[in-house]
């Protein structure tokens, strides 16, 4: 993402183009769809360990719990990684079919 933004940034200056922005927004939003879906998902590994040890001190009504809530945390993690991967797929859609474009005009 970094070298895009640093790509996309260079760009801009060069040239203020309203489809850089719209490309800068959307790797805004990835960037934000990234970010919560790391989050969630070390926070659910994170309880994950934290039910083993709670099973070990023999807490396992409070690990049944923790774990179900690590559950949901995955869950949310994944559903965020599904959404980042539709908006890559339509953005390089719209890439490709931009060159297709002027290929056939060719």
């Amino acid at each position: 993402y970094a070298a895009v933004i640093r790509n996309l940034h260079d760009k801009y200056l060069e040239k203020q183009d309203d489809t850089l922005i719209e490309q800068i927004k959307n790797l805004k939003l990835r960037l934000n769809l990234t970010r919560w879906m790391q989050i969630f998902g070390i926070v659910s590994l994170l309880l994950c360990v934290l039910t083993m040890f709670l099973i070990y001190i023999e807490y396992a009504i409070l690990a049944v719990w923790i774990f179900g809530i690590a559950l949901l945390l995955l869950i949310l993690s994944l559903a965020l990684l599904v959404r980042e991967i539709q908006i890559s797929i339509r953005a390089l859609s719209l890439h490709l079919s931009d060159i297709e474009s002027h290929l056939s005009k060719k």
